[in-house]
């Protein structure tokens, strides 16, 4: 039977949503932030409350204005318009000059476009003169010292896939292009991949140092998924897994230390019960919303099992003082 989903304080935790939307929030991102909803409570609540509803549409509209005019920046900047239109005749293309961090962004760039009809009939003339010159190339020119920092970089560990995610490094095509055009650069970054590949297993080594941080980042309140997103050396989560099944003194270390969070999660929300005054009783009930959904998120939402498994955190009432 499906447990019922924890009840929010929904005045308090609305005007919390409201807020953060109009600050510029998306609610992709708050969805995901502890304490808060999902998108799809939210359209519930909008359904039951046509008020809240109107709120909700407008907060999400002047948060989007914020996120715009943020993105915008300055007026018109002639330097770096004369730094691009020197890149665009160079043949680079205009798609991978905005993504370079020193390069205007797509939405500031339009906003230069219409604001300065001399800036882009500059730029029409570049990009013809760049396509004449240098052909329908599409993507990045073959960069020799960029391509040194790319083999320099796999070298040291990086994936491709790491390395191509950086806005200042060519995308997979590019990279492509680039290896069948340059056998010697197809060469170096093979070899590179290789020391790469023994610099990943050298940091994934099963130290004790590195098991211990693994616990203590359990113990904190952490996961066992989180431990090995975050924990400094640690493998992925695959890679994990198969160390808490070949590695029983490690697995009982695991399972001490979620018992030990689970413990401090009960006895944080029994203190915030004890100790709840009418002033902070809003306050106290976010808190213990918040606990209760990490204790749900770190569970899957399933009750946990085995020997030594605590019960799910109760639903208390908080006892106010004073």
């Amino acid at each position: 039977m499906r447990r019922p989903a924890f009840a929010y304080p929904r005045a308090e935790m609305q005007a919390r949503v409201i807020e953060r939307l109009e600050a510029g929030m998306p609610l992709r991102v708050l969805e995901k932030q502890p304490g808060f909803p999902k998108r799809q409570t939210l359209h519930t609540w909008g359904k039951a409350d046509p008020d809240f509803a109107v709120r909700l549409a407008r907060a999400r509209a002047w948060g989007k204005g914020m996120r715009v005019s943020a993105m915008a920046g300055p007026v018109f900047d002639a330097a770096r318009a004369e730094a691009l239109l020197v890149q665009v005749r160079l043949g680079w293309a205009l798609k991978d000059l905005v993504k370079r961090p020193e390069g205007p962004k797509r939405l500031l760039l339009n906003r230069w476009r219409r604001e300065r009809p001399d800036f882009d009939a500059d730029l029409k003339a570049a990009v013809w003169s760049a396509r004449k010159f240098h052909g329908r190339q599409k993507g990045w020119p073959y960069d020799e010292a960029l391509a040194d920092r790319i083999i320099l970089r796999v070298r040291r560990g990086e994936t491709l896939p790491q390395v191509m995610a950086d806005p200042a490094m060519p995308g997979k095509d590019a990279l492509a292009r680039w290896r069948h055009s340059h056998p010697e650069f197809a060469g170096a970054l093979e070899l590179a991949g290789r020391s790469g590949f023994r610099a990943r297993a050298r940091a994934r080594r099963r130290t004790p140092e590195l098991l211990a941080a693994i616990v203590a980042h359990i113990e904190q309140g952490g996961s066992v998924r989180s431990a090995a997103m975050t924990v400094p050396g640690a493998p992925n989560i695959s890679n994990l897994r198969r160390w808490l099944k070949t590695d029983r003194a490690f697995a009982q270390d695991v399972a001490w230390a979620k018992q030990m969070r689970d413990e401090r999660m009960a006895d944080t929300v029994l203190e915030i019960g004890q100790r709840a005054t009418a002033e902070s009783a809003a306050a106290d009930a976010v808190r213990v919303a918040e606990i209760r959904q990490r204790y749900g998120q770190l569970h899957g939402g399933r009750k946990p099992r085995g020997e030594g498994a605590l019960p799910v955190i109760p639903r208390i009432g908080l006892r106010l003082r004073g």
